[in-house]
């Protein structure tokens, strides 16, 4: 059991117990600001995946704007050619037929 499984456990053990309101009503305000303010600081996968769409953008445009250093096919299989293969980069293509 992991260490946050051992606490989650443990909290749960000692809130069973407890049997006044206003204890219980405290901790359930202390998580749920808790919640809040992680839930603030991390956006969820749909509100991160929310993008305004830009109409008439160009190749050039995205590249500009991502600062991509493209490079071309001859340059990859120069870095290719370079490395010290134990099998040659053709084997391991066909390999993967």
């Amino acid at each position: 059991m992991s260490e946050i499984e051992a606490i989650r456990h443990s909290l749960i053990s000692e809130i069973k117990h407890i049997d006044d309101l206003g204890t219980l009503s405290s901790i359930k305000d202390i998580i749920l600001k808790n919640k809040k303010d992680i839930g603030n600081n991390i956006p969820n996968d749909i509100e991160a995946a929310i993008i305004t769409v830009r109409k008439g953008w160009t190749l050039d445009k995205i590249v500009e704007e991502q600062n991509i250093d493209q490079i071309t096919y001859p340059e990859i299989r120069e870095i290719v050619e370079s490395i010290d293969w134990e099998v040659s980069v053709e084997d391991l293509l066909q390999s993967l037929d």
